[in-house]
């Protein structure tokens, strides 16, 4: 069971159980032995009983105003001053370690599992790009191939990426790389740095954009993305 799962068990479980236990008061209190003898009419307890339910529906809904303030309040924040996503566990290639600015590119070979590598040199449109040794040209222009979201496994490291590519023509789908297939619609690459082709998908659904090229040089294909926030990939 994935965490988010597990989380909303957890929450039906709370609600199953304060359910329970109202009931049970309002049986107590319909069967209570009463000192004066006198046992309260019907009206009597669905009154008293709809006041305690109002009563809880209204701290309900203010705790749910005060929870939405802080979510919106959130997200409105300047980047500088959210809190920092966990870091997955993993190595980036050449041990660097990944910054919250970083860019990397992933590299995709029919002989060899992707690796990961930074980047730099993406500014300048018009110059070759440097990737482990090797001058990559582009393939694509306007750092926007598509969405992509970062392939998580039940331990939350970071295992691959997908890609939606929305326009097909740019990538040699009629190449074939280790690592890499195709997704569910014909425009979508999965990629995994160490060749286990799974993950979880309740925690692989970030739907990140831009700085995302694509470079080729001969049969080597490279795929550019940031990496801001996200710590250490997997890839080697």
């Amino acid at each position: 069971m994935t965490p988010e799962r597990h989380e909303r068990s957890d929450r039906l479980l709370i609600l199953i159980l304060c359910g329970l236990v109202l009931v049970l008061l309002m049986l107590g209190y319909w069967f209570y032995p009463f000192p004066s003898g006198k046992r309260p009419d019907l009206w009597s307890f669905v009154v008293v009983w709809l006041r305690e339910l109002i009563a809880l529906a209204l701290g309900l809904f203010a705790l749910f105003v005060v929870a939405l303030s802080a979510w919106t309040t959130r997200r409105q924040a300047p980047e500088s001053i959210r809190p920092p996503v966990p870091s997955a566990t993993s190595t980036i290639s050449e041990g660097a370690n990944a910054t919250p600015t970083q860019l990397v590119a992933v590299l995709l070979s029919s002989q060899c599992l992707p690796r990961v590598v930074e980047v730099s040199g993406l500014q300048d449109e018009s110059a070759d790009v440097t990737l482990d040794g090797r001058a990559f040209k582009r393939r694509s222009a306007g750092g926007m191939l598509g969405f992509y979201d970062w392939l998580r496994d039940g331990r939350g490291r970071v295992v691959g990426v997908r890609q939606y590519i929305d326009d097909g023509g740019d990538f040699p789908w009629e190449k074939s790389f280790r690592g890499v297939r195709r997704g569910v619609s014909k425009k979508e690459l999965l990629v995994f740095f160490d060749g286990e082709q799974a993950f979880d998908e309740g925690s692989s659904s970030d739907q990140d954009f831009g700085d995302n090229f694509l470079l080729a040089d001969g049969d080597l294909i490279a795929i550019t993305f940031s990496a801001r926030g996200l710590g250490q990939l997997a890839g080697a």
